[in-house]
């Protein structure tokens, strides 16, 4: 049996899927900017820190399990309008 344990105040993804079967393991981490596109320039984007931090947990996770999936997810706030038919 395969465990994952995490010291309390340690870094740690948000969602982790594990196969025990396959030994291999997902590690999906949500941000939550407000990130805005205007043309071809990004705001208020995740950090590099944020991008370390997403290869520390792989890192990590590498050391017990084949990491399949290594996943930096971010919210989505979706304009939609009606158009006339």
């Amino acid at each position: 049996m395969n465990e994952i344990v995490c010291e309390k105040d340690t870094l740690e993804p948000d969602i982790v899927i594990e196969n025990k079967d396959e030994n291999t393991i997902g590690i999906y981490d949500a941000k939550y900017y407000d990130v805005k596109f205007d043309g071809n320039v990004i705001y208020k984007n995740s950090s590099v820190g944020d991008m370390i931090k997403q290869f520390y947990y792989q890192l990590s996770y590498e050391k017990t399990h084949k990491v399949i999936k290594n996943i930096l997810c971010f919210q989505a706030i979706l304009k939609i309008t009606k158009t006339k038919a």
